[in-house]
């Protein structure tokens, strides 16, 4: 049934772009008792408090506290004490009412949901369930530190993943392959995962690498096998970047509204070689070059920054973004750096100084991919407002610009050494199309497809849903091959 808009917009939980779990104060599992102030309140700093915490939130709505939200906002009640159907802070993340929340992301896990309902079903609780609990996941990590671990060690070929360290979990992995019979059928759903929130493949080998709960899962996507996992206790994951020659791999995301955390891996023993932590907000956007000697990356906060990971010096801090950055990409060659932000802008960057290159406006909402042609000559930008955009670097203009799904894109990746690129959107979509309009293939995933990433033989995409169902697909048709089952959440 279709969705009635209400004007609401202004008093909205500014949820962070991400899907990953917050560590709750008490098991899930424990349905018995009522949610408490304490076991709510990590979702609300996570997904929330970047825009309404204190006397600047938007919309007068705070939700950092349990007298505030019982105020509501300057628009009115945002809570219905024992019906969370009526209660805003809930119906629009849940996506029951329009307009549907986070506006330039996609929707929180449902872990998190029912937390939320729960609390207000149980009459907006403020007991606490303990005097210990109620920390995000990585919180204690809001210190300003920087480890310039020198990146003068780089190995020159890939090694043997089966020496990366690996976290101490009961993984209980099954691959399933699919029979050509069965291919189409959509794998179950599971609650008992945490979301995906970053995903890349290596350009070398037939190595996939997810973000997982304090981890980074690589798996071997032909066969669906885990192969090991590189710990990362700072929060969490919202971008993973392989080097060129897939030995180096960049690890950005941290806290909301509290820290964040830049790390590089060597991949084949999981050494540390560069890590960065600061006391601003998440990073939501960054990209390393192919040589893995500088990184660009942004958020919420708004400001773009050029690393440089051998000496950790800081080439550039860019303040030209009206809205959190959402996405950044470097050029081939990486001389040149392209970031998008919520708001639908392009920037392009020289690397070497920082200085604007271009700025391209074509969109209407955040930009959810950028990717260069092979030559550098032309980027392609992906949006929430579903358009895909090509930029011809040489004289700023816009060359195409198409509209291709109505509920909007939310990741895409480019079909090397042709013009074709592969989408993920809110309809449950996987495509495949070419730049000048023509679509070759679709299929569906079980929920809004939240990441993908084409295979280094440019042979397959793999791609998850926000549900975090993981499936192999082949490019040539979109045909399912596989499906990775990822770890389940550890129960205490």
């Amino acid at each position: 049934m279709a969705t009635k808009a209400k004007p609401y917009l202004h008093i909205v939980c500014g949820i962070v772009l991400s899907l990953q779990p917050v560590v709750y104060a008490q098991d899930a599992e424990d349905k018995t008792d009522v949610v408490s102030w304490d076991q709510v309140r990590p979702v609300f700093q996570k997904r929330c408090f970047a825009c309404h915490r204190g006397e600047q939130a938007r919309g007068g709505l705070d939700l950092s506290s349990v007298a505030a939200i019982r105020a509501g906002s300057t628009s009115g009640a945002a809570v219905v004490s024992g019906h969370p159907e009526q209660s805003l802070i809930y119906t629009l993340p849940a996506h029951l009412e329009n307009p549907q929340m986070p506006p330039s992301g996609n929707r929180i896990p449902q872990r998190e949901l029912e937390l939320i309902s729960g609390w207000i079903s149980g009459g907006l609780s403020e007991k606490l369930s303990s005097p210990t609990t109620g920390k995000v996941d990585g919180g204690e990590s809001a210190v300003l530190r920087t480890n310039l671990t020198r990146m003068s060690r780089r190995p020159v070929a890939a090694g043997d993943l089966a020496r990366v360290r690996t976290n101490p979990l009961n993984l209980r992995i099954k691959p399933r392959s699919l029979s050509s019979g069965t291919s189409q059928v959509l794998p179950e759903l599971r609650s008992d995962v945490p979301p995906v929130t970053a995903m890349a493949t290596s350009p070398t080998a037939t190595i996939v690498a997810i973000s997982g709960h304090q981890q980074i899962l690589l798996f071997n996507w032909e066969t669906a096998e885990l192969v090991s996992s590189i710990s990362f206790q700072h929060g969490d994951i919202f971008n993973l970047s392989f080097s060129a020659d897939g030995t180096i791999l960049m690890v950005a995301g941290g806290v909301g509204a509290a820290s964040h955390t830049l790390t590089i891996y060597q991949v084949d023993t999981g050494e540390q070689l560069f890590e960065h932590i600061g006391e601003t907000d998440v990073i939501l956007a960054a990209d390393l070059t192919s040589d893995g000697r500088l990184t660009v990356y942004g958020g919420p906060e708004r400001v773009v920054y050029l690393r440089d990971t051998v000496s950790g010096e800081t080439i550039a801090e860019i303040r030209r973004h009206t809205d959190w950055v959402t996405s950044a990409a470097f050029s081939p060659d990486g001389l040149l750096a392209a970031t998008g932000d919520r708001f639908g802008a392009v920037y392009v960057w020289e690397t070497s100084t920082g200085k604007e290159f271009q700025l391209f406006r074509g969109h209407i909402g955040a930009i959810q991919g950028l990717h260069w042609s092979d030559k550098g000559d032309t980027l392609i930008s992906t949006g929430l407002d579903g358009t895909i955009c090509t930029w011809n670097m040489h004289d700023g203009k816009l060359l195409t610009k198409e509209s291709v799904a109505a509920k909007g894109i939310l990741c895409s990746d480019l079909v090397a050494g042709t013009n074709h690129i592969i989408l993920g959107n809110r309809s449950h979509q996987l495509e495949r199309r070419s730049l000048e309009g023509t679509a070759i293939w679709m299929t569906e995933m079980s929920d809004e497809v939240v990441r993908l990433a084409v295979s280094h033989d440019q042979q397959y995409v793999i791609a998850a849903d926000c549900l975090s169902n993981v499936s192999i697909f082949r490019l040539s048709d979109g045909h399912r091959t596989t499906t990775i089952q990822l770890p389940e959440l550890s129960k205490k």
